[in-house]
This record gives structure tokens, C-alpha cells and sequence, in this order.
């Protein structure tokens, strides 16, 4: 019997970009990240004014 392979990923990072994401809506903007391979990129559609004050609410989140 050959062994199944198991890919295990950590789900906390998918937990923080759905937070991310749901910060920018706040703000009329979008956020796309893209998961493939092991480099995380983002990008953010919307009135790039706002990023500050996204950044800021995700870090008042996450920061305590």
C-alpha cells in the first residue's frame, strides 16, 4: 500500500486576509491576494487615500 500524501497548510494567514479584505470594503475598496507559490501578494483596488487608514484598523486589530 503506497502512502497518502498530505499537504498541510496553515489557515491563519487565509483568516487574515479575509479580516483585510473585509477593512477595505469598509472604505469602498477591494483587496486581491494571491497564495500562489510562497510569496504573498496584494493588491488593492479602490482610492489609494484610504490605505492608511486600512493599515492603521489592521493594525489596531491585530496590535494590542
Amino acid at each position: 500500500m503506497n502512502p497518502i500524501p498530505l499537504r498541510i497548510e496553515d489557515t491563519s494567514l487565509e483568516v487574515f486576509a479575509r479580516i483585510a479584505r473585509s477593512e477595505a470594503h469598509k472604505y469602498d475598496c477591494s483587496m486581491e491576494i494571491d497564495y500562489s507559490g510562497s510569496n504573498r501578494n496584494i493588491r488593492m483596488s479602490g482610492d489609494c487615500a484610504c490605505a492608511p487608514h486600512i493599515l492603521e484598523e489592521l493594525k489596531n486589530i491585530f496590535i494590542k
